[in-house]
Parts: C-alpha cells; sequence; structure tokens
C-alpha cells in the first residue's frame, strides 16, 4: 500500500490556516454513507475508479490472485491480476476498459495492468530500469497516479531513482490507445515523488508530489501542470512549509485542489492540509484536523481527493485514532469551506481513493483489519447524496 511519509510544516504560521478544529470522524448515525455488503474477504481497497453504480472497480495494496473485484450492478467479482507488487493508481472509462498502476516487489519496477472485460494482463509501458539518466543508472520506477479522459487519452505519472540511486525524478506516461510513451521529457533538475494525476483534456493535466527533505521525511510541496508542450513546475508552498501533496482533482482549469498534510518538525506529527488552484496561483484552504490527539498522532493525511463539482469536493485519509491504529475520515467542500464528514465505522481503516460522478454519487475506497494480525477486509462506502 501507499507508504505514510510524514512531511515537516510552519509551526506557527500554518497552524492557523491548515488546521481548524479536532473532531472526531466515525458515526454511524449521522453519515451520509452507506457501507457496500462486499461478499469477499482478505481482499483490501487501495485503489477504486467507478463510472457508474452498475461499474465499479477496485484493487488490493498487493497485485496477487483476487486482488482486483468489480461490480456490474448485481454482483461482486473477483478478477484476478498477476504480479507481485504494489496497486496505488485504478481508472476506468467503461466495463471493458481499466487499468491500475503501481510497482512489482522487490526492487521498484513499474506494472501496468489493462481489464478488458474478461481478464487482466499486464501492458508493456516505458521502461527506464538499466538505462543512464543524467551519467547514472535508473534502478527503480514507480507509477502512483493514473488518469483516463477516453481509452485513447490516459495519464500516468510517478517518478524514477536515477543517478545510481541519488536522484529521484519526476516521470510521466501517456497512453494513446495503442501504446505508453513519454510525455515530454524527464525533468532532471527537479528531485520530486510524484504522487497523484488528474487530466481535464490533452493541453490541461495536473500532477502533484514532494521533494524529498532531510532523511527522506519531506520537503517542498509541487504540482506540475502539462500545457500540450511542456511540463510547468509550481512550488505550491513556502519552502519552510515542509508540505507534501498525495491527491489531485482537476475541476476546470481556474478551479483544481490538492491535498496533503504538513509535518511539525519539533513534535514529528503531522496534519492534513488543502491547496487550491484559482487559475493565478495555489493558496491554503483551512481544513479540520481529524486527529484526536494531533499533538501526538504521526499520520494525519489526505490520500485521496474527487470532484462532484466546484461546490462538491470530497476527501480523505487517514489519523491515528486512540489506540494508536489507523483511523479512516472524510471532508466535503461545499463551495465555501471545507467540514468533516462522519463516517460509519470501521477497524484499524484508511481511505485510499475517491471517485465522485456529477449526479452526487461517491464512492470511497478503504480497507480495514478485522483481526490484529489478519488481511485486509474491501470497506468501500457510497453515497448518492454527495452533490
Amino acid at each position: 500500500m501507499k507508504k505514510r511519509i510524514l512531511v515537516p510544516g510552519l509551526a506557527a504560521l500554518l497552524v492557523a490556516v491548515c488546521c481548524s478544529t479536532v473532531l472526531r470522524a466515525q458515526d454511524d448515525a449521522t453519515s451520509v454513507f452507506q457501507v457496500l455488503k462486499v461478499p469477499f474477504h482478505g481482499v483490501g481497497v487501495t485503489a477504486l475508479s467507478a463510472t457508474s453504480p452498475s461499474n465499479i472497480f477496485t484493487a488490493a495494496g498487493n497485485f496477487v490472485a483476487g486482488g482486483a473485484l468489480n461490480f456490474d450492478g448485481k454482483h461482486w467479482h473477483e478478477r484476478p491480476v498477476g504480479g507481485n507488487g504494489v496497486v496505488t493508481g485504478m481508472a476506468t472509462t467503461s466495463p471493458s476498459d481499466a487499468w491500475t498502476v503501481g510497482w512489482d516487489l522487490p526492487g521498484g519496477i513499474e506494472r501496468v495492468e489493462h481489464f478488458d472485460g474478461k481478464s487482466w494482463s499486464k501492458v508493456k509501458d516505458v521502461e527506464l530500469i538499466g538505462t543512464i539518466v543524467d551519467k547514472g543508472m535508473v534502478t527503480a520506477e514507480v507509477l502512483n497516479g493514473i488518469s483516463a479522459l477516453s481509452p485513447d487519452d490516459i495519464y500516468a505519472a510517478g517518478w524514477i531513482l536515477a543517478a545510481d540511486g541519488k536522484l529521484f525524478v519526476s516521470f510521466f506516461e501517456h497512453w494513446d490507445g495503442k501504446k505508453w510513451s513519454l510525455v515530454s521529457h524527464l525533468n532532471l533538475k527537479n528531485n520530486a515523488l510524484i504522487y497523484s494525476v488528474s487530466a481535464l483534456s490533452h493541453n490541461d493535466v495536473w500532477a502533484v508530489g514532494y521533494v524529498p527533505g532531510i532523511r527522506g521525511i519531506g520537503g517542498q510541496a509541487q504540482a506540475f501542470h502539462w500545457d500540450g508542450t511542456k511540463w510547468t513546475l509550481f512550488n505550491t508552498a513556502p519552502p519552510a512549509c515542509y508540505c507534501a501533496l498525495f491527491a489531485v482533482t482537476a475541476i476546470a482549469p481556474d478551479d483544481v485542489w490538492a491535498l496533503g498534510n504538513r509535518l511539525n518538525t519539533k513534535k514529528q506529527t503531522s496534519v492534513p492540509i488543502a491547496e487550491h488552484w484559482d487559475g493565478h496561483k495555489w493558496s491554503f484552504t483551512p481544513v479540520p484536523d481529524p486527529g484526536i490527539n494531533h499533538d501526538t498522532s504521526e499520520n494525519n493525511e489526505f490520500k485521496a481527493v474527487a470532484a462532484v463539482s466546484s461546490k462538491s469536493v470530497w476527501a480523505g485519509g487517514s489519523y491515528d485514532s486512540q489506540d494508536g491504529s489507523a483511523a479512516a475520515f472524510a471532508e466535503h467542500w461545499d463551495g465555501s469551506k471545507w467540514n468533516l464528514e462522519p463516517l460509519p465505522s470501521c477497524r484499524a481503516c484508511s481511505v485510499f481513493q475517491i471517485s465522485a460522478l456529477p449526479s452526487g454519487a461517491v464512492w470511497l475506497g478503504a480497507q480495514q483489519y478485522p483481526t490484529i494480525n489478519g488481511a485486509p477486509d474491501p470497506f468501500i462506502l457510497f453515497t448518492n447524496k454527495g452533490e
């Protein structure tokens, strides 16, 4: 599953900006979400994508048999995939066109899988491991995010480890219906980890991540924009922020949300953050901190975001609960502010991906651990009141 990365932050300046009320996230009675009944166990959910209530795809953290599920409107089906690795992103355009991205273990070898309506299969993409970049060999390649405009217009993003393991390089691929290819040149000047990508059109694509800081625990939050010809880099927060961005959703050219976390370097704790692009600049927007004990919690962060409209954006992630285990949380942008949304209770949960439709249908892809040492179970939440 996606590694939790703590990122340092502005202790005083951004506390007022990033961190408002500390609230309890779980409340079955008042939640707009219902838990979908999924008749499978031991199949977690770290990726989810839906085009309608009768076309939902999920994937587990590992590329193992039974690691993917599909709902056709009546029944859930296991859709085995191959390999042995991590699934970090998913996109679908129809019941016969779904994609996952991630990487195989060990070694960090990127992996792209496609579902054609019958079965999953590995698809050859841009493979740079073993090639020379910036006078050093590429030793690992990771894909984290994927965004589909159509079956022949899909973007994927991640990073490569180059210069003999000394340099992270932002990495972008495009599927044209026949093959995967590099999207422009690799950004060798930027030591960035890319986590998420969202495409509005072939000349309007956003990707977000961060530059690792000291000891690799975080540094400068960044966003990349593709205009059809080149990538432009935006530092979305001051260098002293020690912020990271893990999720992005583009609603319009002047309406983009990027979410992640900020680290307090003195306490080694983190809080969730949200940044908004208005067509000219990125700026912070206050969000509630779901952590009960955010002064001692290490992992309060957004992991996923999706938009119904400019006035209805849904985000989710996890925070450390009172017993030290992860707890899922969700927040909703209503056009003027972010609000913490109650969720049905679950044990040791994290929200990893969200899918939303203009109709107001919203799915939260999460997983829970029924027993301390057991395998994760799917935990999928749904509402048709997401408008």
